[in-house]
């Protein structure tokens, strides 16, 4: 069988993964903070938290375009125990039929990705 990992690109389908292993269910989301928050810091991004727990990393802007209006991508990282076990069983049966993946969630992997290029 195949592995999520194995998708192209990989990067994007290693942060989808690496993310499904972290439980996240409404009102208990401090583990996906705590990884957004290391994420930021180990890509040397500006990494806020905010009382209610948002995390907003921002990136500076590319040179050259530094007065241009910023971007921002909102996102949610709050899954049901019960919507978690779904897109996973979903992912497997899409891979095995070798259907078109499209999974709730995959903005936020984006998100990222988007973070670290240059």
């Amino acid at each position: 069988m195949s592995s999520i990992c194995d998708l192209e690109p990989k990067q994007l389908w290693n942060f989808f993964h690496e993310i499904t292993q972290i439980p996240r269910p409404s009102k208990h989301e401090q583990k996906m903070v705590e990884f957004m928050k290391e994420f930021g810091k180990k890509h040397k991004l500006e990494t806020i938290v905010d009382k209610v727990g948002n995390v907003i990393i921002r990136k500076p802007a590319t040179k050259g375009m530094e007065n241009r209006k910023g971007v921002i991508f909102p996102d949610t990282s709050r899954y049901g125990s019960t919507e978690k076990t779904a897109i996973r069983n979903m992912i497997s049966k899409k891979i095995r039929s070798k259907q078109f993946l499209m999974v709730n969630g995959l903005g936020q992997m984006a998100q990222l990705l988007v973070l670290i290029m240059v």
